[in-house]
């Protein structure tokens, strides 16, 4: 689209911009955080249990003198 080059035509294409297209972008935004910050969530609780498998697989002889050590 190529832009008007008189001023007022400048603001009537800012103004008919700003209107309803931010709150839907910053709902989608925000909405998109809140996605982030539960994958990260899900990524960690993962991690932890990959980790604990790591250190102390389910197949760990186990020692009956400590009992079970999980």
């Amino acid at each position: 689209m190529i832009p008007s080059t008189t001023p007022e035509a400048w603001e009537d294409d800012e103004v008919a911009t700003l209107g309803g297209n931010d709150l839907i972008r910053d709902v989608v935004l925000f909405l998109g955080v809140l996605l982030l910050i539960n994958q990260a969530r899900s990524l960690q609780h993962v991690g932890r249990q990959v980790l604990a498998h790591i250190i102390m697989p389910p197949s760990f002889p186990r020692n009956q003198e400590f009992g079970n050590l999980v």
